[in-house]
């Protein structure tokens, strides 16, 4: 409808603070996509935009590295790449395990589009020297 905003969300993306990036780097449509396809076990279908959450165990980085996972086929690559690149800019709040989940979600998330997307390889071999410098770190 013309001239209505968006309804803003709440669930996990409200929590974490990501309400405006949510609104502003996906379209309605893709939005829709992400909540219809993110089911992870044990939460509500819709838990990314509904509901009061209250408390996490985690943190914004961690969720949206498993978030990307629900999008790595060729027709959601984009979105997977815009996931993982927010996850990336909030790794700095997150703890050595999330960090680790995140390269890892990067790397699966780049190199299969390696031969198709001129800086999928170069992310993902930049994934795998994070996760590298950071196992060198923890030892």
């Amino acid at each position: 409808m013309f001239g209505k905003s968006p309804k803003l969300p709440a669930g996990f993306i409200k929590y974490f603070g990501l309400t405006d990036w949510w609104l502003t780097t996906f379209t309605v449509e893709e939005r829709e996509k992400i909540v219809s396809t993110f089911q992870p076990l044990g939460l509500s279908p819709d838990s990314l935009i509904m509901g009061d959450i209250t408390h996490a165990s985690g943190t914004a980085a961690g969720l949206l590295s498993a978030l990307s996972g629900w999008f790595r086929k060729r027709e959601n690559k984009s979105i997977a790449f815009r996931i993982i690149e927010k996850a990336e800019e909030l790794a700095p709040q997150a703890g050595v395990l999330e960090r680790h989940f995140l390269y890892q979600a990067k790397i699966q998330t780049y190199y299969p589009f390696r031969d198709e997307d001129d800086f999928a390889l170069r992310r993902a071999i930049e994934a795998c020297e994070q996760q590298i410098k950071r196992c060198l770190s923890c030892a």
